[in-house]
């Protein structure tokens, strides 16, 4: 029988604390918990990357996390967002050597941009912005405009790119407001 390990798994969020992400560590928390018999011990930092992206501010924020976490040695980082993954993949060997990094959901197109490492993981998804909309009609075949709303951020611009082409198709059917 082997006997119950201390690991340590730190969390590393691209924003702010808000409702969404307390509920995204509680659940993953809970099942790390229930799957291991080893006494896990969680840290967490949010990085605040949309708020501050410029090189400037990851320059520090390497140093800080040079600092805070020099002799540290983690089991697992948990990467929540795809800033987080870009910050992992340009500091994250530096930082965090040899340590597994798993990240939740990434879109696809923004793999374009990393060059992940032989130990970082984690689950792809197709934003399927053009079979959403499908699907809808369907439900709802009167539908003669449909807005879509995004954010200002990189990301969201990405995104809007990304719907923009993908309801090219819908054009003369419906009408767009962006």
């Amino acid at each position: 029988t082997t006997s119950a390990a201390d690991k340590k798994i730190l969390f590393l969020y691209g924003d702010k604390s808000n409702g969404m992400m307390v509920g995204y560590r509680d659940v993953v928390q809970s099942a790390i918990r229930s799957g291991s018999p080893d006494r896990i011990t969680f840290y967490e930092e949010y990085m605040d990357l949309s708020q501050y992206p410029g090189e400037e501010y990851l320059s520090v924020l390497r140093s800080f996390y040079r600092q805070k976490y020099q002799g540290q040695r983690f089991d697992l980082i948990i990467a929540q967002a795809g800033s987080v993954l870009k910050f992992l993949t340009k500091y994250g060997e530096e930082l965090f050597p040899g340590t597994p990094t798993v990240f939740g959901i990434l879109e696809k197109s923004r793999m374009e941009e990393l060059k992940l490492g032989p130990n970082i993981t984690g689950v792809l998804v197709d934003a399927g912005f053009g079979a959403t909309l499908e699907a809808a009609l369907k439900m709802q075949p009167d539908v003669r405009n449909v807005v879509v709303v995004s954010g200002a951020s990189e990301v969201d611009a990405t995104h809007l790119a990304k719907a923009r082409s993908q309801f090219r198709s819908f054009e003369g059917r419906v009408e767009f407001t962006y």
